[in-house]
């Protein structure tokens, strides 16, 4: 995109956002408190899921494979904040998805900080030693979105610890179905072959890839398998919520 286009683009967006910020005030989620998307007092109603296997759903603390399952996997684990049955966090996640509300990734970053903060008192986790990588979308829905909603989340994450990003080389270069309304045989067919990694080799990185919801964990994997090929070392999925 020339330069000259994406400065339309930009005065675009932020028309659209004026308009939906106008039409559209924010408003708490919960006890509809203007102002903002959820207040300081109803952040308390965002809880942290129990961390498990995501093959087997075996309880641990670490949110990693079991010995038995971690072969299906190109991920060695996936850590998962909340739960998309929490009404709260669900309508956060729609509002930044499906309403364009680009501010709500301050909120969900934050949720995400707190959560690895907990998990860290648990599990030996040390941040520094990962790169940070947002699950990229096709050209096309971002250009409807206007932006990125893993890329906002994981550049906010980021600088609550200081952490590098890698944004442009991993690319979707397939504009897939929606995943959420297939089953999970549907999603690992839907979403292979659909990334590509454009930078140079790995050399052992370790990585954590960011998402908003995690169902089955297809999307995550299938990255990681194109990330393990490129020659990264141990990759963790962080996601905000199980769907």
């Amino acid at each position: 995109m020339s330069y000259k286009l994406q400065i339309i683009k930009n005065h675009v967006l932020k028309g659209r956002d004026f308009i939906f910020d106008f039409i559209l005030p924010k408003y708490c989620l919960n006890c509809r408190k203007e102002g903002e998307w959820l207040c300081a007092q109803c952040q308390d109603l965002l809880t942290f899921k129990k961390q498990y296997c995501l093959h087997c759903k075996t309880f641990n603390t670490s949110g990693k494979f079991c010995s038995s399952c971690e072969k299906k996997y190109f991920l060695d684990g996936v850590l998962i904040a909340g739960d998309y049955d929490n009404q709260i966090l669900a309508e956060l996640i729609k509002k930044i998805k499906y309403h364009f509300a680009k501010d709500v990734s301050e909120i969900l970053a934050q949720f995400l900080k707190n959560f690895v903060l907990e998990y860290q008192k648990k599990n030996n986790f040390n941040l520094k030693n990962f790169i940070l990588i947002p699950i990229p979308l096709h050209k096309k829905r971002e250009n409807f979105r206007g932006f990125n909603q893993s890329y906002e989340l994981t550049q906010k994450f980021a600088e609550f610890f200081d952490l590098k990003i890698n944004k442009h080389d991993l690319i979707k270069i397939k504009n897939t179905k929606a995943q959420a309304k297939l089953n999970e045989n549907e999603r690992k067919n839907n979403i292979k072959e659909s990334f590509s990694w454009q930078g140079k080799n790995l050399k052992k990185q370790n990585i954590i890839l960011i998402d908003d919801v995690v169902t089955t964990g297809s999307t995550l994997n299938e990255c990681a398998r194109i990330l393990k090929n490129n020659g990264a070392g141990e990759i963790i999925g962080l996601a905000v919520a199980k769907g």
